[in-house]
C-alpha cells in the first residue's frame, strides 16, 4: 500500500517537472509602426490568460509542445487584432494589432470664404513634423487615437497660422473643424502730406488713393488705408481728383508708410503798387487828384509791368527753341553717321548710340520746358487782365451801391406784405393738416391692429413650421451620420481585401501603388496572389465610383480568389472568360438586361531557370505599359476592346500576348481614371501619349519616387479641377 502511494506521488512529481520543461512564447507589435505593444491581454487554445511585458513579448508554459496554436485572440483598449504568423525562427508567433483611431477632419476656406486647396495642417502635439494638406475641396482628415482628448481646447496650425476655441468652429458630433483664415494683406494706415511746390500745405484739397476720394486737412495731410501689398509701391496708387484744375508736379514714397505729394503752385497773382512820393507835399498832392486821373497812371504802370513779364517770358521761349532747333540738327547728325558710317566699331556705335539717348531726352526735355512757359505766358496775361478789369469796376460799384440800397429798401417792404400773407396761409393749411392727420391716424391704427392680429396667426404658424423643420433637421443629420460612417465602414472593409505591401515585396523586386478614389469608396481595386508557381496581379476598373462602384469590385475580387486560387484556372484568357460568365450569372444580366460590367488587366509572372521571368497578359478594354531597362522605350501591350459583362451576348473571345521579361523590367497596370482626368484650365484630358512619355523619363527611379513623380504630374495639370474618376497605377520591377 505504501508503495502504490508513493509510485503516484512520484509520477505526479515527474508531470508537473515534465510540464515545466515546454512553454508557449511570442510578440505583440504595431501593425503600422511595427513597435511592440505591452499590457496586451493575450490568450493561445485553452491556456490561460497571459499579458505581454513593455517589450510586447508573453510566455506560455505548456503541458505539451504547440505546433500551431488554433485559437490566438489579443485584447487591449485602443487596439484590435489583425492577425498572427510564425516567428521567422519557428520559436513563437508574433501577433498584429492596429490601433483604433478617431476620424478627425476639416475644411479650410479664405477670408473670402473660398476653398483653400494645398494648406499644411497641423494639430499641435500631435503631427508637428509631419503636416497634411487639404485636397482641392479644401477638406483635410486625421486618424488620431481611440484615447486621443479631442476637444474646442486643441490648437491647429494652418499654414504657419494658430486657431483656437471659437475660431475653430468645433463640431464635437462630427469630430470636425471648419477654418477661416485671415486676410494675408490686411489694410494698414498710410500718412499723405500735400504741399504745393513751394511747400506751402494744400489745405482742404482733394486727392485720391487706390480709387478712395481723401480731403487733406489744414496742415495738408490726409490719412489713407492701403493693404500690405501695395506699400512698396505707394506712389503708384496717388491721383488728384478728376475735377481737380491743379497738375502733380511729383508723387514720392518717404517711408514703409509715407508718402509726399507735390503740386505746382498757381501762377503769381501780381499786384501794382503807384509810385511812393518823393516828400510830404508831394504825396498831399497826389492824394488830391482826381480818382480817374489815379487810375489813369496805375493802368499805365500796369502796362509797362506787363510789357517787362512778357517781354523777360518771349526771350525764354526764344532761348528753348533755339536749343530745340540746335538738338534736333544734332540728333540728325548722329543718326546719319550710326547708319552712314561704315568704318564704325561696334564700341563706337554703342558710345554713339547712348549719346543719341541723351540727346533725345534732353530734346523732350526742352520741348516740354518751352510748353510749359507758353503755358505761363498764357496764364500771366489772363491774371493781368483780371486785376486790370477789378480795379477798373471801383467806380462803378460805388454807383450801384446807393442803387442797391434803394431796391433793398423796396424789397424788404414787399417781404413784409408777403409774410403777413404767408402766415395767413399757413394757419388755414395747419387746420386742414390737423384734420386730416387725425382721419389717417384712426385709420392707420385701424389698420395696424388687423395687421398685428395677422402677425400673430403667421407668428404661431412659423413657430410650428420651425419645430418641425429642426427636428426634420435633426433626423436628417442622424440619418446622414450613420450613412457616413456606413460608408467609412465600408472603406475599411474594402481597405482590408487590397494586397498588403509585405505580399508585393515578396513577388517582386520593388513596387509602387497610387490608389486614390473619388469617393469615400472606390469602383476601382487591385489583385494579387501567389498561386502554384505563378504570380497574377490584376488591376479592375468597375462600372461607376462610390458605393454601387465599391459593390462591383467586391464581387469581381471574390470572382478572382474563386477562379484562381480555388478552381486553379491559370490561362489569363480562360480567367477572363470565366470572369466574364460568373459576373453576368451574378446579376442575372440575361433576364434584367443591365450594362454593369467591368474593365481589367490580368498579368500572370513565372520566373524561368534561366533568370528570365515570362509574362502572359489579357486585358478586358484595358492595356498594360512594359519598359525594359536597357531600352529607352516604353512599350504598350493592348487588351481586347471588350469587357467584362454587359447584356450584350459575346461573339468574340479573349486572348493573350506572352512577353519575356529580365531582372530590372518595369511593368505597368492603369485604370482610365489617370489619362481621363481633366483640366477646366486647358480643357485637355491628361492622356496616354503623355503618361507613356512621363513613363520614358522616371522608369529607371527608385519605386517610390516614379509614385510621386505621377501624384504631382497629375495635380499640375488637375489644379483646381474635380477629380473626374477613381484613379489606380501600379508598378511593378521584375
Amino acid at each position: 500500500m505504501k508503495w502504490n502511494y508513493c509510485f503516484w506521488i512520484l509520477y505526479l512529481i515527474c508531470k508537473v517537472t515534465i510540464a515545466q520543461m515546454y512553454s508557449f512564447s511570442g510578440v505583440v507589435v504595431d501593425v503600422n509602426t511595427n513597435k511592440p505593444i505591452g499590457d496586451v491581454e493575450v490568450q493561445i487554445d485553452e491556456y490561460p490568460t497571459v499579458y505581454t511585458n513593455a517589450d510586447g513579448r508573453f510566455e506560455i508554459k505548456t503541458e505539451k509542445i504547440i505546433q500551431k496554436p488554433e485559437i490566438v485572440d489579443a485584447t487591449k483598449k485602443g487596439f484590435k487584432i489583425m492577425g498572427w504568423g510564425k516567428l521567422p525562427d519557428q520559436k513563437g508567433i508574433k501577433i498584429l494589432m492596429k490601433p483604433e483611431q478617431i476620424y478627425f477632419t476639416g475644411k479650410i476656406t479664405d477670408h473670402k470664404s473660398l476653398i483653400v486647396p494645398g494648406a499644411e495642417v497641423i494639430l499641435e502635439g500631435f503631427n508637428d513634423t509631419k503636416p497634411v494638406k487639404t485636397n482641392q475641396q479644401g477638406y483635410f482628415e486625421l486618424y488620431l487615437p481611440l484615447d486621443y482628448k479631442l476637444s474646442s481646447s486643441i490648437v491647429l496650425i494652418v499654414n504657419k497660422q494658430k486657431f483656437t476655441g471659437e475660431e475653430l468652429n468645433y463640431d464635437d458630433a462630427h469630430k470636425s473643424v471648419s477654418i477661416q483664415l485671415a486676410d494675408p494683406y490686411p489694410p494698414v494706415e498710410v500718412s499723405i502730406a500735400v504741399k504745393f511746390t513751394d511747400k506751402k500745405p494744400a489745405s482742404h484739397f482733394t486727392i485720391i488713393c487706390d480709387g478712395k476720394e481723401l480731403i487733406t486737412d489744414h496742415s495738408g495731410k490726409a490719412i489713407a488705408m492701403l493693404s500690405e501689398s501695395k506699400l512698396s509701391n505707394i506712389e503708384n496708387y496717388i491721383r488728384l481728383a478728376h475735377h481737380s484744375k491743379e497738375k502733380i508736379f511729383s508723387v514720392k514714397q518717404v517711408g514703409s508708410r509715407q508718402a509726399e505729394v507735390l503740386i505746382e503752385t498757381p501762377p503769381t497773382n501780381y499786384t501794382f503798387v503807384p509810385p511812393t512820393a518823393s516828400n510830404p507835399n508831394e504825396a498831399s498832392s497826389l492824394s488830391q487828384v482826381e480818382e480817374d486821373t489815379s487810375l489813369s497812371v496805375e493802368v499805365a504802370e500796369t502796362k509797362k509791368d506787363i510789357e517787362n513779364i512778357i517781354q523777360e517770358l518771349e526771350q525764354e521761349k526764344n532761348m528753348l527753341l533755339n536749343n530745340s532747333r540746335r538738338l534736333s540738327d544734332e540728333i540728325k547728325r548722329i543718326s546719319m553717321r550710326i547708319t552712314a558710317d561704315k568704318s564704325l566699331s561696334e564700341k563706337e556705335k554703342n558710345e554713339l548710340s547712348t549719346y543719341l539717348a541723351r540727346l533725345e531726352a534732353k530734346f523732350l526735355a526742352n520741348e516740354k520746358a518751352y510748353l510749359e512757359a507758353q503755358e505761363r505766358t498764357k496764364q500771366i496775361i489772363l491774371q493781368m487782365r483780371l486785376a486790370l478789369e477789378e480795379k477798373d469796376s471801383l467806380h462803378k460799384e460805388e454807383i450801384a451801391s446807393i442803387e442797391e440800397q434803394v431796391r433793398m429798401l423796396e424789397e424788404e417792404k414787399e417781404r413784409e406784405a408777403a409774410a403777413i400773407r404767408k402766415k395767413l396761409f399757413w394757419a388755414i393749411g395747419i387746420g386742414i393738416l390737423v384734420a386730416g392727420l387725425a382721419l389717417l391716424s384712426y385709420s392707420v391704427a385701424m389698420r395696424i391692429k388687423k395687421q398685428k392680429n395677422e402677425l400673430q396667426v403667421i407668428n404661431e404658424k412659423l413657430s410650428i413650421t420651425t419645430k418641425n423643420l429642426e427636428e426634420a433637421l435633426e433626423d436628417l443629420r442622424f440619418k446622414n451620420q450613420k450613412i457616413t460612417d456606413s460608408i467609412r465602414y465600408a472603406k475599411t472593409i474594402q481597405e482590408a481585401i487590397l494586397p498588403s505591401t509585405k505580399l508585393f515585396s515578396s513577388c517582386f523586386e520593388e513596387h509602387f501603388v497610387f490608389f486614390r478614389p473619388k469617393d469615400y469608396v472606390s469602383g476601382d481595386f487591385y489583385w494579387l496572389a501567389k498561386s502554384d508557381d505563378f504570380v497574377y496581379l490584376a488591376v479592375v476598373d468597375c462600372t461607376g465610383h462610390g458605393v454601387p462602384g465599391a459593390f462591383m469590385s467586391m464581387i469581381g475580387n471574390s470572382f478572382l480568389n474563386e477562379i484562381i486560387i480555388q478552381k486553379k484556372i491559370n490561362n489569363p484568357a480562360e480567367i477572363l472568360h470565366q470572369l466574364d460568365i460568373g459576373l453576368k450569372q451574378a446579376l442575372k444580366q440575361d433576364e434584367k438586361l443591365n450594362s454593369d460590367g467591368m474593365d481589367i488587366a490580368l498579368c500572370r509572372f513565372q520566373t524561368l531557370p534561366d533568370s528570365y521571368t515570362h509574362l502572359v497578359f489579357s486585358g478586358a478594354k484595358r492595356n498594360i505599359f512594359v519598359r525594359k531597362r536597357h531600352e529607352a522605350k516604353v512599350e504598350m501591350l493592348k487588351g481586347n476592346r471588350i469587357a467584362i459583362g454587359g447584356a450584350k451576348k459575346r461573339t468574340d473571345s479573349f486572348s493573350t500576348a506572352e512577353y519575356s521579361l529580365q531582372k530590372g523590367d518595369m511593368v505597368y497596370l492603369i485604370t482610365d481614371g489617370y489619362t481621363d482626368q481633366f483640366s477646366d484650365e486647358t480643357q485637355q484630358k491628361f492622356g496616354t501619349s503623355r503618361l507613356i512619355e512621363l513613363l520614358n523619363k522616371i522608369a529607371n527611379l527608385p519605386a517610390y519616387e516614379q509614385r510621386d513623380i505621377l501624384i504631382h504630374e497629375l495635380e499640375v495639370h488637375q489644379k483646381q479641377s474635380e477629380q473626374r474618376d477613381d484613379i489606380t497605377v501600379v508598378g511593378v520591377r521584375i
